[in-house]
């Protein structure tokens, strides 16, 4: 069976697969075309679906679900403009909420699902979640008060310089150049070393591009309460909190690296177990808005 480019093929896909729902999400090993999306097109396998579906079904979403991966955002956009013209059903989407606070444009719709913060990343790697996953990992009753400090001090130095990054980010934004969120955010961390921002890395970026800032340039104006840790880039919080977990295993039980897929899955694990003991009220509203339409 195959699907017409009509969102009505997009509606009837839910009735294909015998699900109440299909719910995309960005992320998956390949991008697909808003037309391909059309056909059926989309991946099973993602790390944002394992993200996604945790996060629904601890809030409540029962429903019977299906995941498809898009790939990009671009592809994501399509399909909630199609939602919010109403052109399609039973279907939602989950984005990223990416800097749209501040410089872009929100959709109000029940079944457009926006990340708390940047991105799940800004959810899961918390300092709390990092500190259990290490030592949940290490052959020690506990995590000694230096290695606490160690992931204390990186936490509080990343969110002391968040907003200098996203004003840095939202100029070049401005002028429709991604900087640091078009770098992985590996560049700026070491998990060899005691792992800290490296501010070089920013500095080096930052002069090989400015050239692309329109003159006079403009420091952005917004609501300071948007201005937080949560809206840091994700990446660069999840190479941080990973670099954290290789250096103090390494250093504290002499490991050698830790595959990032393995640390990225755990730390989904964990976050979900989290929402078992303390639902997030921003993703318990968004739940309860969605099974209330």
């Amino acid at each position: 069976m195959s699907f017409t480019r009509t969102s009505s093929g997009l509606t009837n896909n839910s009735l294909f697969y015998g699900v109440d729902l299909i719910i995309y999400t960005e992320g998956g090993n390949k991008s697909y075309t808003a037309d391909e999306v059309l056909r059926g097109a989309g991946s099973e396998q993602s790390v944002d679906i394992k993200f996604w579906s945790n996060v629904l079904v601890k809030h409540g979403l029962t429903s019977n679900i299906k995941f498809k991966a898009l790939g990009s955002k671009t592809c994501a956009k399509e399909i909630c403009r199609l939602l919010s013209e109403g052109e399609i059903e039973n279907v939602a989407v989950a984005v990223d909420s990416d800097l749209d606070d501040f410089i872009g444009v929100k959709i109000d719709s029940p079944f457009v699902l926006y990340t708390k913060g940047y991105s799940w990343e800004n959810d899961v790697y918390r300092n709390d979640l990092v500190k259990d996953q290490i030592e949940s990992l290490i052959f020690k009753n506990g995590l000694e008060e230096r290695y606490k400090y160690i992931v204390d001090k990186a936490f509080c130095d990343l969110g002391s310089k968040s907003k200098t990054l996203i004003n840095v980010e939202i100029m070049f934004r401005l002028n429709g150049v991604k900087l640091i969120t078009a770098c992985n955010g590996e560049r700026f961390f070491d998990s060899r070393r005691n792992p800290s921002f490296n501010r070089k890395q920013l500095s080096r970026l930052i002069r090989d591009n400015k050239e692309q800032l329109a003159r006079p340039i403009f420091v952005p104006e917004y609501d300071n309460n948007l201005c937080s840790f949560r809206y840091c880039y994700g990446k660069l919080v999840e190479a941080m909190s990973i670099s954290l977990i290789s250096y103090i295993c390494r250093t504290m039980a002499g490991f050698g690296a830790l595959p990032k897929e393995f640390i990225v899955a755990a730390m989904i694990e964990r976050y979900a177990r989290s929402l078992e003991v303390n639902k997030d009220p921003y993703y318990q509203a968004m739940v309860n808005r969605m099974l209330a339409a």
